[in-house]
């Protein structure tokens, strides 16, 4: 018998072992650590498609408000989407998203965010928004970023342990955002959603002016085993020159030959 509705508490567990199975191996940090809000009890949003009581087909739904500037905007966004092999081409996920988009509308959430472009997702009714620029920062140009006048008498480390209250201040100064808690950024720097697809390992690098930080940068970069994915830049939040030369002093240190970094076009002070 199929039955499509939301993951129970008690069967968060089972969720993320499907969800490993279709996206981790051994070596992977499981999705459960990785994405703790698809998989959280405490939120219960997440959608599942079960054959008699045995869950096939997951989905997860993760709310949250987005700041930009003054306006505030509600918005579900979509990760962790997997059928177990045995169970594909059956329709399952197309049938979780049709709910979803009822529980959205329910929720006063006008907007769910997609990160993909998969024909199931256009039918469901996604388009393309915004664009970006993605930049590569090799070891020359690092060098320029670390060295070059805009960072001139910054110091350049990484995080110490008393740095997070003047990172959440940096963070929150952001015009567009998530709504985030001081221990929402913590544990999500912690959890390393995207550094760990490719096993990657997050670190922060700061960007200190004054004897105060003035931006911070957060990289993905190889920790003690082999990685699958390059050397990327997660998020930045504070002066762009030194959020820049910040990473850029991270990539070298961390002993990466480059780093690519995504801009949205939003950015466009990082961007230059």
């Amino acid at each position: 018998m199929e039955q499509i509705r939301l993951v129970r508490p008690e069967q968060f567990e089972e969720a993320a072992r499907l969800a490993d199975l279709v996206f981790r191996d051994a070596e992977h940090k499981s999705m459960r650590d990785a994405y703790p809000h698809a998989f959280s009890p405490s939120l219960s949003q997440s959608y599942g498609a079960f054959e008699d009581g045995t869950l096939v087909s997951f989905v997860g739904f993760v709310p949250a408000v987005v700041r930009i500037g003054e306006a505030e905007l509600n918005v579900y966004s979509i990760g962790a989407v997997c059928t177990h092999p045995d169970y594909r081409g059956k329709g399952y996920v197309s049938r979780i998203l049709d709910r979803i988009r009822e529980h959205s509308i329910r929720a006063g959430a006008p907007v769910v965010l997609v990160s993909g472009n998969r024909p199931l997702y256009e039918r469901f009714g996604c388009r393309v928004f915004g664009s970006a620029t993605s930049f590569s920062i090799d070891r020359e140009a690092a060098a320029k970023l670390t060295e070059g006048p805009a960072a001139g008498g910054a110091v350049l480390r990484p995080s110490e342990s008393d740095d997070w209250f003047a990172l959440k201040r940096l963070a929150a100064g952001r015009d567009v955002r998530y709504e985030q808690s001081l221990w929402d950024f913590a544990s999500l720097i912690y959890a390393e959603p995207t550094a760990s697809n490719g096993k990657l390992r997050h670190r922060v690098w700061v960007a200190e002016r004054d004897g105060r930080p003035a931006a911070f940068a957060v990289i993905a970069v190889p920790g003690r085993i082999a990685p699958r994915g390059k050397p990327a830049l997660i998020e930045w939040a504070g002066d762009p020159p030194l959020a820049a030369a910040a990473a850029a002093r991270g990539m070298t240190e961390s002993g990466a030959e480059s780093l690519r970094a995504v801009v949205p076009w939003h950015e466009t002070a990082f961007a230059e």
